[in-house]
């Protein structure tokens, strides 16, 4: 039996400079992690950017930041940023069994999370 990470590359985000965000349309969205769930940006990168970075319809995207959620993006052509990754299954591998599979463990790691942040608070208080 594989690991999971044995069957999908990750893609990190690039650490685009904020100078150059901006919500004029004419330039590319940014995904930041808001976006990840709903598919869409209203953010706008205005300077060079590495090509490697551009995502496409239908990539499979992680927000990494406080709760991590899963999904497709549903737009066009957009910048891979920071705290947001990019799944890609290996070959031969189904890229559905992927998200299934991680959206599973992120829902659970996400409940870990939020007992944690639970027991801090009330520890403070």
């Amino acid at each position: 039996m594989k690991k999971l990470s044995d069957i999908y590359d990750i893609q990190f985000g690039y650490a685009f400079d904020s100078r150059y965000f901006t919500e004029d349309p004419a330039y590319t969205p940014l995904v930041r992690i808001r976006d990840v769930k709903r598919g869409y940006s209203e953010t706008y990168y205005s300077g060079d950017y590495p090509q490697e970075y551009i995502l496409t319809s239908g990539d499979l995207l992680i927000g990494m930041d406080g709760e991590f959620n899963i999904a497709r993006w549903k737009s066009n052509e957009a910048l891979l940023n920071q705290r947001v990754c990019k799944i890609t299954a290996r070959s031969g591998t189904n890229e559905e069994y992927i998200r299934f599979a991680l959206s599973k463990a992120l829902k659970k790691s996400n409940k870990k999370l939020r007992l944690l942040q639970l027991n801090i608070f009330q520890q403070k208080n």
